[in-house]
C-alpha cells in the first residue's frame, strides 16, 4: 500500500523502524523526513491524546528504516502536515 498522496507532499516521507522496540509500540513509531532535511521520530503520548515528534539522529541505523507500509493513523497524518507547512 503506498502512503496517502498527502503525505507524500513536498518530498515528505514516512517510515517505520523494522528493528527496536519502536515495533512493540502499541500505535507504532514512525519517522518522517523531508527532502534532505532532518529525520523526525513521531510516537504517541497516551497523558496529551496526540502524536509528537521529537528531531533525531539516524545515521547509526539508517539500514532498518523502511518506507510505511502500514496506513498511517489520521491524527499523526494531521500531525505531519501541521509540522511541514511551508
Amino acid at each position: 500500500m503506498i502512503i496517502s498522496y498527502s503525505i507524500l507532499m513536498h518530498g515528505l516521507r514516512v517510515y517505520i523502524n523494522t528493528v527496536g522496540t519502536d515495533i512493540e509500540n502499541k500505535h507504532g513509531v514512525f519517522y518522517s523526513r523531508r527532502d534532505t532535511g532532518p529525520y523526525y521520530r513521531w510516537h504517541y503520548v497516551e497523558e496529551k491524546s496526540r502524536w509528537c515528534s521529537s528531531r533525531v539522529r539516524l545515521d547509526l541505523v539508517p539500514n532498518s528504516l523502511r518506507m510505511a507500509q502500514k496506513a498511517v493513523p489520521n491524527a499523526l497524518r494531521a500531525e505531519l502536515l501541521s509540522h511541514y507547512l511551508d
